[in-house]
């Protein structure tokens, strides 16, 4: 065995360096220079795993440094104040169950493909800063392919996606956390997309692994399916997607995301006791109208007898409303009433905040989960139109961020991967913003600041044909009518007085070519006829 060189100086360590630094320059511009393709793949595989190294060092470290917040193998612990498992458990509650079904039923209705923006569905297509326009047939086949859940012939296990869309929302609104395998042919090429249990899925550490990760064109795996602490599989970028709605520069969330329910902890433990405070009142408690009491000595076997009829008499929901008698030789009879008011067993108004507490923190209207709270629902600040303005202002809340995260997820990991010029976008979003851009596009054509020609190709998507074509908008059908009443006064006078000549001093006529000219946006050689 080679003993290691000594060094008797830093400068010496230091001019060693240099000299190394220089060969290695020297054997990397050799070897991309080289006429061996083996060399010159080396060189650019070296390369590539350099500049990324240098793309993503950072100063600053982005999580937790501490060697306690890793896992098996290094991936980094998700720093969470419950497990994945008691979140989902979570998500079981009544209320929560209510809230995330009531969003997830309204990300369902975007599931089918649509090739109008103002429905709800969904569709391909180019993407903004992408050249040329949508090849019919590359949308039909990156649609198709969604549809059936890739491009291999499954039906059989695949279901639909909108079943995929149920699974990837809910796993966003429990977990906070969007995992979809992406499977690859043998020339990596997609073939395939599977939505995967998110809460088995772990960001790997390259730095703090202690065994060597796997490596794939200059990449180290991203992730890793971890179970019970055993890790199974190792994923690269492009294999695994990683969606999250509430991103952090907190420290402490190690690189995860924070779900909802993690800030409703207390809110929904307050709940479960509320619930089963009442739930108690009925199985351990009793609720008598009233009872009979004798006044005077009573001996041990008369209370004993007591006892023994209030257990057989008065306990239990069963028992509720019967009025026990207690006979006795010598006494007096006295009726004593149970019915107070009983508001602190029932905890409406408490019940309501926690209620309320739930849906602000999805961002959701108690309405839409069809709870109504009276006073409270008509006080919201939204006019007469409160329902509808109530209902605009949730979704716009909720559900249009769960439906772009949704989006960005569908696009990055797998149209992209199909062709980078396309992308996949919900329709039927944001009516009403839509509603209000064609009112203020009316209201330029009618004003004059832009023609009819303009709109018609900003909404159809093509230029205006008129041979093909029909605006109906009165004021152009009346130039269009003038032009072909000159046009047939030509034709039978035998074309006399010269193509486009106009009766001059009219001021009629002048005034119509000028507003068809400036206002409606006609061209000269169309206005010239009137």
């Amino acid at each position: 065995m080679e003993e290691s060189k000594q060094y008797s100086s830093f400068e010496e360590i230091k001019r060693q360096k240099h000299l190394l630094e220089i060969q290695e320059r020297l054997y990397l511009q050799q070897s991309l220079t080289s006429t061996d393709p083996e060399a010159i793949l080396k060189a650019q595989v070296y390369l590539d795993g350099e500049n990324k190294k240098r793309a993503s060092r950072t100063k600053a470290f982005l999580y937790a440094p501490q060697n306690e917040f890793l896992g098996a193998s290094g991936f980094r612990m998700p720093m969470k104040s419950v497990s994945y498992r008691t979140l989902r458990m979570m998500a079981r509650t009544p209320v929560v169950r209510v809230a995330v079904g009531t969003r997830n039923d309204q990300v369902a209705a975007y599931a089918e493909p649509t090739d109008n923006v103002q429905e709800k569905g969904w569709m391909i297509q180019k993407r903004l800063g992408a050249t040329g326009t949508a090849d019919k047939k590359t949308v039909n086949m990156i649609t198709k392919s969604i549809m059936d859940g890739g491009f291999t012939k499954n039906i059989w296990e695949f279901d639909s996606f909108e079943a995929i869309l149920r699974q990837m929302a809910r796993d966003s609104l429990e977990l906070d956390q969007i995992c979809i395998e992406i499977v690859e042919n043998k020339r990596g090429q997609v073939v395939e997309f599977k939505p995967v249990d998110a809460a088995t899925i772990r960001l790997v550490d390259p730095e703090s692994s202690q065994e060597k990760l796997p490596e794939k064109y200059g990449y180290q795996a991203k992730y890793v399916q971890e179970w019970n602490s055993q890790l199974y599989n190792y994923f690269f970028p492009w294999e695994m997607s990683f969606g999250i709605r509430n991103k952090s520069t907190d420290i402490w969330t190690n690189g995860y995301g924070i779900s909802e329910l993690e800030d409703l902890i207390q809110v929904v433990t307050g709940l479960l006791n509320a619930c089963t405070y009442n739930f108690n009142y009925f199985t351990q408690g009793s609720n008598p109208k009233g009872f009979f009491a004798i006044k005077g000595n009573l001996g041990h076997n008369t209370v004993a007898d007591f006892q023994q009829e209030w257990r057989n008499t008065i306990a239990g929901v069963q028992n509720s409303h019967r009025v026990p008698v207690i006979e006795s030789p010598d006494g007096e009879i006295q009726w004593i009433d149970f019915m107070q008011k009983n508001v602190d067993m029932e905890f409406s108004r408490f019940l309501e905040f926690l209620i309320v507490m739930v849906c602000c923190v999805f961002k959701i209207d108690p309405s839409e989960c069809g709870w109504n709270f009276g006073k409270m629902a008509n006080s919201l600040p939204f006019g007469q139109d409160g329902q509808k303005q109530r209902l605009k202002h949730s979704q716009s809340k909720g559900l249009v961020p769960l439906l772009k995260l949704l989006q960005r997820v569908l696009t990055k990991y797998w149209v992209r991967r199909i062709d980078d010029d396309y992308e996949f976008v919900f329709t039927g979003v944001e009516q009403d913003d839509k509603v209000t851009s064609l009112d203020m596009d009316v209201k330029k054509a009618a004003a004059g600041f832009v023609s009819q020609q303009d709109m018609f190709e900003k909404w159809s998507g093509r230029a205006f044909d008129p041979d093909k074509d029909t605006i109906l908008n009165p004021i152009y059908q009346q130039i269009v009518q003038a032009q072909m009443m000159q046009e047939q006064q030509e034709a039978m006078m035998g074309g006399e007085g010269g193509e486009g000549e106009q009766p001059e001093g009219n001021p009629f006529d002048m005034a119509l070519k000028s507003y068809a000219t400036e206002r409606i946006g006609l061209p000269e050689s169309v206005a010239r006829y009137l």
